[in-house]
């Protein structure tokens, strides 16, 4: 009898024994599907592109076939001693309909979201990583059907980029021919880039209501102006400095005549402007060059006791703007923007033009351009001012208050990436 219990006792515990053997592979299959949901793969893949380093944590390959969340980290480390911009792209994609996908940074804050199709594969574009600093991410992705979802994650290195400005505003512009005259008819559509010769060869210019020409410096935004006969890429900013300053209140100069009160680099204004630069362009400096700005200093065209500057001439007596300068050019990092150059962007004296890219309505008040207007017997000057509605003004003295827009120059070697749109701008870099 009791070897039958024995017998008995042993069945019960080797059927125990089963089950729990059995139980324990169920939770092991369940909880390595739901590791493999979760990470695809986790062996991490550690790749460099220039100086910048990418850690991707769980692997840098998608392979999504269900509904589940699938979450990759991701940590980027610049190992230079210069600010340098990524993007965060998915190369490769296979099937994108109905695919979420969502990257939180380290404060675990969404900065990209896509709740439907992946109709662009750049998640994040021209992002900026301080020297010696790590970023990290956190991309979660979920498939809403059934479906299978592949995809390779790339951290790009934009400022690896051969690209230089002028070629991507060429290659994202065609060349247009102008639908209204420059000088002689406002500009309220979207001529695009056309082009014209300035001292140092063919320059290409923006006219009209152009939407693809913002470059982003640091918070700023600026409009392209055109691309200088020398290649370089002209700049102005969008909107007018917080505070309103004269051109010159310096002393007039019986020996230099009229041209020591023209001069922008002798002006007063010169020393707001290197301020301004100093305190907001600094980390640019190596992106802008030392540029010539055009001084039309001549006063030729004399009508009383008024003595009439050639700008004057051209842009108010002719209708005929030119980027040639016929007065003295100086070399600066900054500067402003000549009455021609704002005729060819669009705008027409005495005529108001709220539809072109330099008309801006969160400028108040009207600004100062380089272009002088006249000058009287009495030593003063006036210089061309552009009105709030967009218009070119009747001139204001150099002594007056005014608005400041300031202009620079990127040099001609700069690598720039964007669309030139206000939500993708051109951003510098490298």
């Amino acid at each position: 009898m009791s070897d039958i219990i024995d017998i008995g006792h042993k069945y019960r515990v080797a059927i125990l024994i089963i089950i729990i053997a059995i139980i324990a592979i169920i939770s092991t299959i369940i909880f390595i599907s739901n590791y493999k949901g979760n990470n695809n793969n986790d062996i991490a893949v550690v790749l460099t592109e220039g100086d910048l380093v990418i850690n991707y944590i769980n692997g840098n390959e998608i392979d999504i076939k269900d509904k589940k969340e699938h979450t990759y980290n991701i940590t980027i480390i610049n190992n230079s001693d210069k600010v340098l911009f990524y993007s965060l792209n998915l190369d490769d994609i296979v099937a994108t309909k109905s695919i979420e996908a969502k990257i939180y940074n380290e404060q675990d804050d969404i900065v990209s979201e896509t709740q439907d199709a992946l109709n662009d594969s750049e998640l994040l574009s021209l992002v900026y990583i301080n020297p010696q600093e790590t970023t990290r991410y956190r991309l979660v992705m979920k498939n809403k059907i059934s479906s299978e979802f592949k995809a390779k994650i790339n951290i790009k290195n934009e400022s690896e980029s051969t690209q230089t400005f002028g070629d991507l505003i060429l290659l994202n512009n065609p060349i247009k021919i102008a639908k209204t005259i420059p000088g002689k008819e406002a500009s309220t559509t979207e001529e695009g880039l056309l082009t014209a010769n300035d001292n140092d060869g063919l320059s290409y210019y923006f006219r009209g209501d152009i939407n693809n020409n913002y470059v982003k410096m640091g918070d700023l935004y600026f409009r392209i102006i055109r691309i200088n006969g020398n290649g370089s890429v002209r700049l102005i900013l969008d909107t007018v400095l917080p505070t309103k300053y004269p051109y010159n209140v310096n002393a007039y100069q019986e020996d230099k005549g009229y041209t020591s009160l023209s001069n922008i680099s002798t002006s007063s204004l010169m020393t707001i402007l290197n301020g301004w630069y100093q305190e907001n362009l600094s980390l640019y400096n190596d992106f802008i060059s030392e540029d010539n700005f055009c001084i039309d200093n001549k006063f030729e065209n004399v009508i009383g006791n008024l003595h009439y500057s050639n700008s004057y001439t051209r842009i108010y007596t002719n209708n005929e703007p030119s980027l040639t300068c016929f007065g003295e050019t100086i070399k600066s990092k900054i500067g402003l923007i000549t009455a021609d150059e704002v005729a060819f962007s669009g705008a027409t004296k005495e005529a108001k033009n709220n539809s072109y890219y330099l008309y801006n309505d969160i400028n108040t008040g009207d600004y100062l351009t380089l272009s002088t207007y006249y000058a009287t017997e009495t030593k003063e000057l006036t210089m061309i001012n552009i009105l709030e509605d967009g218009s070119i003004g009747n001139g204001i003295l150099v002594t007056k208050e005014s608005g400041i827009r300031p202009v620079i120059n990127i040099n001609q070697n700069a690598k720039v990436k964007g669309k030139g749109t206000k939500t993708n701008p051109y951003i510098i870099v490298g």
